[in-house]
């Protein structure tokens, strides 16, 4: 990130936070209006450590925070998120799996991000997938339909 005087006490927070820890974790409230769900993702992983910036869509955003923040930690400590790989590591008694994002929907979604990068075209990012109680992911025919909304599907 390029070196700039900051006013926005947000984008303060996020310099400060990828700084200090090496990332942050931002949190965009649901768009009923559009039928969108609320999601969180991270700035900074890619800065801080060459790894994807990570987002996911449709719990509780305190849930998506803690996540996040144990991928970042995990990431910090030398280990590489792989896409279609189940990680049980994350949330107890359920796998996630990861899976890329289009940079078109880089630029809908995760806009502090290009902010903080100064452009969509420098950083990376992988979409956070959970499953079903039944253990199904949006992409399995048998996924809960009720769930389906909670995730888009950003893959390229």
């Amino acid at each position: 990130m390029k070196e700039r005087k900051i006013n926005d006490p947000v984008k303060k927070k996020i310099v400060e936070d990828v700084q200090r820890v090496g990332w942050h974790v931002m949190a965009v409230g649901a768009d009923p209006d559009n039928m969108k769900p609320g999601f969180a993702y991270s700035i900074g992983l890619w800065q801080s450590f060459q790894h994807p910036e990570i987002i996911m869509f449709g719990l509780p955003y305190q849930t998506m925070g803690h996540i996040i923040n144990d991928i970042g930690s995990y990431v910090k400590g030398g280990k590489l998120i792989v896409t279609g790989q189940p990680y049980s590591d994350f949330i107890q008694n359920y796998s996630i799996i990861f899976e890329s994002v289009a940079s078109a929907w880089c630029v809908e979604y995760l806009r502090f991000a290009i902010w903080f990068y100064g452009e969509e075209d420098t950083f990376s990012a992988l979409q956070c997938f959970w499953p079903d109680k039944a253990g199904k992911f949006p992409w399995d025919a048998d996924f809960n339909d009720k769930l389906i909304s909670y995730q888009p599907l950003l893959c390229g």
